[in-house]
């Protein structure tokens, strides 16, 4: 979705539209909680180092606990390979 004349991140919207690394802390307490943390964290810093290199768009990528169901998501991606 373009984002012209839509709010920035901040605040107002928990920094949605910012940078990944602004929930840097809190996956990593998240993480910490887990039996599977550090498979998490692993994902994690692969998606902190992907590069985005387009036009500034808008996407549901919520990473609250309610959201996401962390658990899922690393036994899937270990099956993936």
């Amino acid at each position: 979705m373009d984002p012209a004349g839509g709010p920035p991140p901040g605040r107002h919207s928990w920094y949605r539209g910012g940078p990944l690394l602004t929930y840097d802390g809190m996956m990593c307490d998240a993480a910490a909680a887990l039996p599977d943390g550090d498979a998490l964290l692993a994902i994690w810093d692969k998606a902190l180092a992907a590069p985005w290199t387009g036009d500034p768009v808008w996407f549901h990528g919520d990473v609250a606990a309610d959201a996401v169901r962390f658990r899922h998501v690393v036994q899937r991606l270990r099956a993936d390979g």
